[in-house]
């Protein structure tokens, strides 16, 4: 499991202890959190790294690549 952020690691990436505005800057990074029921949120490692480098959390696609039949003029 990922390690989820301290508050102070979160304030500190966010640049800001106000939850709002915290739940803004990591949406327009698409940095995904959960809200807790107490109202702060939490998120984790990974889901920084992910946002991060996004290339290395994209998976291909299951089943047979046919991209060679669009290439070739095939349809």
């Amino acid at each position: 499991m990922s390690q989820i952020l301290t508050p102070t690691e979160l304030a500190e990436l966010t640049g800001s202890k106000l939850v709002n505005n915290q739940k803004s800057i990591l949406s327009s990074h698409g940095i995904g959190f959960i809200t807790r029921h107490d109202g702060k949120i939490i998120t984790t490692w990974d889901a920084v790294q992910n946002a991060l480098n996004p290339s290395k959390s994209i998976k291909e696609p299951d089943g047979p690549k046919l991209d060679f039949l669009t290439s070739t003029g095939i349809r």
